[in-house]
């Protein structure tokens, strides 16, 4: 008895809800060059991001911009303190000035500024995700706020950059779910994204299926998808391989695009159309949809929202430090194979690389969603305050390099579930 009775007020202390911090200590070697950054605090928002522009960017260029980011929120959400940098080509140093500081702030202490311009001043043609704002947390970088640039050509339109602010505006909401996610599913999914809202285009809209066939970005995601899986290197690897992209020395367990050039195939076919592909043949096999896939928080039926981060990634290691690494059970390996309904990522593989295989045009568009059902996905709002889409940014609060980032219902079960075995002391 006196035993249950010493035992009595810590069983409440253990079930209090309690705040586990983690420490503030950045990684160990940390990469510059796609390295992890699981853990992020940026929020969903019914908010575009804001667009700082340099002098000779047109306000019609700045609306386009607007216009592609809009389709996205639309849809999926936005995400908090995301801003967008737009560069004219050529223009001179003064030109770009009125940026740098609203850059160098978000971005500090590593500021792209000069970057950007030189690129800008030597005729442009650069769209992606830069860096926005980080700090540091149970020993891995936090991401606080994202980053859009935009630096077209001379030749790029403001139809051309409306497109390409889609793609990259879903990269955002993509690094709202944290871990480090893997090349096939950030770049497939920004490409089967914009073929969702590719018939909300103001100019050259098309059909899920149109897109499909002709857009995509390299000339039609089906037939540069069917160019891969004809290739040997595409025969021999199949998707496995673009878990992890070249970047700088850093492959992790990719190759670099010679490789793939010298197998009779392209990076960017592996990387965006197989991915785009994989995403729309895991929708169809799963019985679900895409706005399932892209707005869904709860395990088993969506896939972004669902990721809880995986904390165990070491930047400084190869073999430990990118998405290929993540554990089965853990981080983006739960949530898709959750989704899809297989028993791993590495079954969801040998399923998809068999039917890609023997694909055909006419095989690849009977899988996708009809465009009547996708019209219907993407004709209302999304509300980001509803029960199942994921309001916040996943909680740092409690994570730990080994686990990832626990709830705290799951770390005081856990310890309840110790002390009730008496396995080990509490001190």
């Amino acid at each position: 008895m006196r035993l249950k009775h010493t035992l009595l007020p810590l069983l409440f202390l253990l079930l209090a809800p309690t705040r586990v911090v983690g420490d503030a200590t950045c990684p160990a070697n940390p990469r510059d060059c796609n390295g992890p950054a699981p853990y992020t605090t940026v929020n969903a928002t019914t908010e575009s991001p804001t667009v700082y522009k340099s002098t000779g960017v047109s306000d019609s260029l700045v609306d386009a911009v607007h216009a592609g980011h809009t389709l996205v929120v639309n849809f999926m959400g936005g995400v908090s303190g995301c801003n967008a940098y737009v560069f004219q080509p050529n223009g001179d140093d003064s030109s770009y000035e009125a940026m740098r500081s609203t850059m160098c702030a978000q971005q500090k202490p590593h500021c792209s500024f000069e970057k950007d311009r030189a690129q800008a001043q030597t005729g442009g043609g650069q769209f992606y995700r830069g860096a926005g704002g980080t700090t540091c947390q149970c020993g891995q970088v936090v991401t606080t706020s994202h980053a859009l640039f935009y630096l077209p050509s001379s030749t790029d339109s403001d139809a051309d950059v409306s497109e390409r602010a889609v793609h990259e505006m879903v990269h955002a909401v993509q690094g709202k779910s944290g871990d480090a996610t893997p090349k096939w599913l950030m770049e497939g999914g920004a490409v089967q994204a914009e073929c969702l809202l590719a018939s909300l285009l103001s100019v050259n809209p098309s059909t899920y299926s149109v897109c499909f066939l002709t857009k995509g970005g390299r000339g039609g995601v089906i037939p540069n998808f069917l160019s891969y899986y004809a290739s040997s290197y595409g025969k021999t690897n199949g998707l496995r391989k673009a878990e992890d992209r070249c970047c700088g020395d850093f492959c992790g367990t990719g190759d670099s695009d010679a490789v793939l050039q010298a197998e009779g195939t392209a990076a960017g076919h592996l990387y965006y159309d197989v991915g785009a592909v994989a995403i729309a043949w895991a929708i169809n096999k799963s019985g679900k949809t895409s706005a399932q896939f892209w707005q869904s928080a709860t395990l088993g039926v969506g896939f972004w929202n669902a990721v809880v981060p995986y904390g165990g990634y070491d930047y400084s290691d190869a073999a430990t430090g990118s998405a290929s690494t993540t554990p089965d059970g853990r981080g983006w390996r739960a949530a898709f194979a959750n989704f899809t309904g297989h028993g791993s990522v590495g079954a969801f593989y040998t399923e998809f690389d068999a039917w890609a295989a023997s694909a055909t045009e006419t095989s690849v568009l009977a899988i996708l969603e009809s465009n009547a059902d996708v019209a219907t996905q993407i004709a209302t709002p999304i509300d980001v305050t509803r029960d199942d889409f994921l309001k916040t940014g996943v909680s740092v609060d409690e994570c730990s390099p080994s686990s990832g980032a626990a709830s705290s219902a799951t770390a005081h079960a856990s310890w309840l579930a110790v002390v009730l075995a008496m396995t080990v002391s509490v001190v």
